[in-house]
């Protein structure tokens, strides 16, 4: 069963033994106590939009066209909004990091999928409050394990960028000083995982160059052994 438009607000008695998932520009109707698998349901309605080309902005504040392509622009993006939602309600460090996670895979394909080669313009290809929930997806993924091949330098560097690509489009957002001391206290953490992770490659250079010479003085050992045992054969 679907619901499209919302489900109706007077009588919230369905709450009780239903809840909703997003699916496109509608939403799916599941029994309560069903799980959900993000990255399957992610796979499953994650692109159901991707072909609208229509630009965000391109129809009047007024007219019944804007109603439709907001909604259609929404529909890219539902699903990893939802689950970084998800992510902030529950206590499971576990779902947590897995929520964010496959939050973080779907805004980064929606953005890559829909942004121009721009880069700081006062112009975007999306609206602008995406620069601001995927930073928001990137700085929740540093208090958690975050999956494989996505380390916390790179995603620090993420969650500045679009907090500061959010600032620039939307210079009259009254939550810009909150961003910009959220991005102050960004950068001095990325300094913090940049200087351990220069003592990380200086201890792993150290361990490899003990390695080599331990590698190296078993051969000199070696060879040392072979030597004496030559010297030390009988003479015929």
């Amino acid at each position: 069963m679907f619901a499209c438009i919302g489900m109706q607000e007077r009588d919230l008695s369905w709450q009780r033994s239903y809840k909703l998932w997003p699916f496109g520009v509608c939403h799916k109707v599941e029994a309560l106590g069903r799980q959900m698998v993000p990255k399957q349901w992610g796979n499953q309605t994650g692109g159901f939009a991707d072909k609208w080309t229509y630009t965000y902005d391109g129809f009047g504040p007024t007219t019944w066209e804007k109603v439709a392509n907001d909604e259609m622009w929404h529909a890219k993006i539902g699903i990893p909004f939802f689950f970084y939602k998800l992510a902030e309600q529950t206590d499971s460090l576990e779902q947590k990091a897995d929520l964010l996670a496959q939050s973080y895979e779907l805004y980064f394909r929606a953005i890559k999928l829909n942004q121009k080669p721009s880069k700081m313009s006062h112009v975007e290809s999306f609206p602008s409050f995406w620069h601001k929930n995927f930073a928001l997806v990137c700085e929740r993924l540093l208090h958690v394990e975050p999956p494989s091949g996505l380390d916390k330098i790179r995603l620090c560097k993420l969650s500045i960028y679009h907090f500061q690509q959010y600032v620039h489009l939307t210079p009259g957002d009254t939550d810009n000083d909150s961003i910009n001391n959220a991005v102050a206290i960004l950068k001095q953490r990325l300094d913090t995982y940049e200087k351990l992770d220069r003592v990380d490659k200086t201890i792993d250079d150290t361990v490899k160059r003990a390695e080599k010479l331990d590698e190296l003085h078993r051969a000199m050992t070696s060879r040392q052994e072979l030597a004496d045992s030559i010297r030390n054969r009988p003479k015929a």
